[in-house]
């Protein structure tokens, strides 16, 4: 597994969270900040924000602050990509 981004937002359908983002061949996983045990849903995006937005993924898993979906069908905001380049 490979960390690409260490402190960057997850968009999701459930809310926005802060955390790491690593990849393992085909697929992003995000590792969130946690509140009570289970992911927090709150953060506020700010304009230098990297940004990973799964809301067009089509298989999603989430339990306990890990988020698991498609690398190929996330989009990264063009903080993120320059950061990666």
């Amino acid at each position: 597994m490979t960390c690409l981004i260490t402190g960057c937002a997850l968009i999701s359908f459930e809310g926005t969270a802060w955390g790491d983002l690593h990849r393992i061949e085909g697929t992003y996983i995000f590792n969130a900040v946690l509140k009570n045990g289970e992911t927090a849903w709150d953060y506020l995006v700010h304009e230098h924000d990297k940004v990973v937005d799964c809301t067009s993924c089509n298989e999603y898993f989430e339990r306990r602050g890990v988020i698991c979906f498609s690398a190929y069908e996330a989009t990264l905001n063009d903080v993120a990509e320059e950061y990666l380049s």
